[in-house]
């Protein structure tokens, strides 16, 4: 039994921390529904973020849940606690405080709550003027609750399980509200945990990506000035991206080497830029597949391809092109050396 008396002549009660609660259906069946809650919003939340940054949400989860009860069960003799003096009975839990009067309004009733779904757990209730407060009993010993109950004048025991409306009827202000509203609880609880999930993927997602572009395009990401500057920011952006994205799709950063940019002339007055940029280490041979990925960014920047040039099954150039502002794309391997050039949209094409 865990029993202190104060200073002041009061007792204090505190569930033992060696006390194990038995393991009940009705625990295991609370259990089993929580996870049918929790398990579906899971799986949302890891489609939405990606298993990585999922599995490390989960982990992160798992160890803050498990601290949480290892903290729950080191604090409960300190911070769950029944009081009792000779004018007044105080319950504490965790920053909450409840007290009554000892007088002849003061009782105790053992009853067995029934939740929704068969679950059923006992309790102590303790009422009379005041706030009423409840005691799990699988939380206490028996000598805990008998040495509780004798300093009560009046005690009773319902003779059979009753529902949350009414103990709330019998007791009313002892049951919280999810108690006594289980199906809203349940819905806000899974709402505000979808809400949750989706804000941390928006996160995750927005901070992933931003962090991806700056790596992506960074090859690209500073291209020395030329002498003709009206470049329009967005014939200059497309360019850049899609000279980032063949080169991630062809080689490694490391292995990337480029040329001055340079400037070349379009018949209706207007210019392009071009840019060049060499791998010498390669890889072996190029595919079918690789040729796939190319034309699908250069879609991407408007352009249709023009050319293919094959060496048995291995692909050893490809041209694309924009027939209307005559951006194009040139990828050759030969020497060992696969060169990327992309001529911007000509200037005059941007302009109204």
């Amino acid at each position: 039994m865990s029993r202190t008396t104060l200073p002041d002549g009061s007792i204090r009660y505190a569930p033992d921390r060696g006390h194990r609660a038995p393991t009940t259906k009705a625990r295991r069946r609370s259990s089993l529904a929580a996870v049918a809650v929790v398990l579906p919003v899971g799986l949302v939340g890891l489609r939405g973020i990606g298993l990585e940054a999922g599995l490390w949400v989960v982990g992160v989860t798992a160890a803050v849940t498990l601290v949480g009860v290892v903290v729950w069960r080191l604090t409960l003799p300190t911070q769950h606690t029944v009081t009792v003096s000779r004018t007044h009975v105080t319950f504490r839990s965790y920053g909450r405080t409840r007290v009554l009067a000892v007088d002849e309004h003061l009782r105790g009733t053992a009853l067995v709550l029934s939740y929704q779904h068969g679950i059923e757990v006992p309790y102590l209730v303790v009422d009379g003027t005041g706030r009423p407060f409840r005691l799990n009993l699988e939380m206490w010993s028996e000598d805990d609750l008998e040495a509780i109950v004798a300093h009560l004048p009046n005690h009773a025991s319902a003779s059979e399980p009753l529902g949350a409306a009414e103990v709330e009827r019998e007791f009313p202000g002892l049951l919280p509200f999810a108690t006594r509203h289980p199906n809203r609880f349940a819905i806000a609880f899974v709402v505000v945990t979808v809400a949750v999930v989706v804000a941390a993927g928006v996160v995750f997602t927005t901070v992933t990506a931003e962090r991806d572009d700056d790596e992506e395009y960074e090859p690209v990401a500073t291209v020395t000035p030329s002498v003709r500057p009206d470049l329009s920011r967005e014939a200059g952006g497309r360019q850049n991206r899609l000279q980032a994205d063949v080169q991630r799709l062809l080689g490694e950063d490391d292995d990337w080497s480029s040329q001055d940019p340079t400037i070349r002339d379009c018949a209706d007055g207007g210019y392009q830029r071009i840019l060049t940029w060499t791998n010498d280490a390669p890889r072996e041979r190029y595919t079918q597949d690789d040729r796939q990925d190319v034309a699908a960014a250069a879609r991407r920047a408007g352009l249709v391809e023009r050319d293919v040039e094959q060496d048995g099954e291995a692909v050893t150039g490809l041209s694309y092109l924009d027939p209307e502002t005559l951006a194009s794309l040139q990828v050759d391997v030969s020497d060992g050396v696969l060169t990327v050039t992309t001529d911007s949209a000509c200037s005059s094409a941007d302009q109204p």
